[in-house]
């Protein structure tokens, strides 16, 4: 049998492989150690991608000349896809302004396909699914309902209408950035290490705005520092940031629990030093 991936013939020898179903698992296996999902398969030219797997994994070898596969990089890694969304998102963000209640129920009924796409994305991002939430309540609003809810006023839909529009702008910016980091990864590393490191002077003041109560402040500068140290850590991707998840899991910890002293200290004496560190380094090459 013949198998091809993205055009390309592969030269292997089966051995246990008796059914269709056991070279395709081999094959997603194979896949995913270079982060590649399987996004079309063909069996003799015929796609089988939304076919039901009952209806071929059991299929001798001997029944087929060739096995095609398309395979993808996972969405929060496959620019296509991310440009899509974008699109989708910009669409929604219009039609969410728009008066025309009959376009916005067409774009709605869409989201269920791009759903679990966005809650990958902003995982990768460091982003909670909460943010759709608005989306999702406008969707369930306006769409069929056979709860038998009253449907909501003409104010009420008004107000969800633009807690909507701001959750599509926060989702849309999270994707953007994401795209930005798989498209120029060295250029986003050099920006976000700027950033970072201007941010290390505040958040070695975190410890004295908790002892002085003003927590409000303290957290936003923490969760500022989070966002960028995500972006950072995803970006550097290499030995050297392992030193720093250490630190950070105890940082998480210690939000966890809203012991401010353990925060106040692990910021300014563990996470803080390592990070400056790492990012003169960075910032050192780049300017070379």
């Amino acid at each position: 049998m013949r198998i091809v991936v993205n055009k390309q013939e592969l030269s292997v020898t089966l051995e246990n492989e008796r059914t269709v179903g056991d070279v395709v698992e081999q094959l997603r296996s194979w896949l995913a150690t270079s982060g590649m999902r399987i996004s079309r398969l063909a069996m003799d030219a015929a796609d089988v991608s939304e076919t039901e797997p009952t209806t071929w994994r059991t299929r001798p070898l001997d029944d087929i000349d060739e096995l095609e596969i398309e395979a993808t990089p996972p969405a929060d890694q496959d620019p296509n896809a991310m440009l899509t969304l974008i699109e989708y998102l910009e669409l929604l963000g219009r039609a969410l302004k728009s008066t025309d209640a009959v376009s916005l129920r067409d774009v709605l009924g869409e989201y269920g396909y791009v759903a679990s796409t966005l809650e990958r994305i902003l995982r990768t991002t460091g982003q909670s699914r909460e943010i759709l939430a608005p989306i999702e309540t406008v969707a369930a609003s306006l769409m069929d309902n056979t709860t038998g809810e009253a449907a909501p006023s003409d104010e009420d839909l008004a107000l969800l209408k633009a807690d909507a529009g701001k959750s599509v702008d926060a989702v849309l910016s999270n994707v953007q950035s994401r795209l930005s980091e798989v498209l120029r990864p060295e250029e986003e590393l050099r920006v976000t290490a700027g950033m970072l490191s201007r941010t290390l002077p505040e958040v070695a003041e975190v410890a004295i705005l908790l002892q002085q109560g003003r927590d409000e402040e303290a957290m936003q500068r923490i969760v500022r520092f989070t966002e960028l140290a995500g972006k950072y850590i995803r970006l550097r991707g290499d030995d050297e940031i392992e030193d720093l998840h250490g630190p950070l899991n105890e940082l998480v910890d210690a939000l966890d629990n809203n012991d401010t002293v353990l925060i106040g200290d692990l910021l300014e004496y563990e996470v803080a030093p390592r990070f400056e560190g790492s990012l003169a380094r960075v910032i050192d090459e780049s300017e070379q």
